[in-house]
């Protein structure tokens, strides 16, 4: 008798796990005593990891349990800067 086979929770089969870091550095500083500025860098998959999607089900096609696709975004930066008085 065969067991069965562990599931994942939200998907109903397995693809490779996630991995993503997004990171941010700020610094706030005075300018003449009224005003405050701040700098922001902002970067969403900061090291660039690739994400792929699930292999492909469909038996019978060419590319059955490939992985053909990637699921996320490349780095995205984004730079800002804050005035406040």
């Amino acid at each position: 008798m065969l067991s069965p086979q562990p599931r994942s929770r939200t998907i109903a089969y397995r693809s490779p796990g996630t991995i993503n870091w997004d990171m941010s550095l700020n610094k706030t500083f005075t300018v003449m005593e009224r005003f405050k500025g701040q700098f922001r860098a902002e970067a969403t998959n900061a090291f660039n990891t690739p994400q792929f999607n699930g292999p492909n089900t469909a038996f019978g096609n060419v590319n059955f349990g490939r992985i053909t696709q990637q699921a996320n975004f490349p780095r995205y930066i984004q730079i800002g800067v804050r005035v406040t008085y």
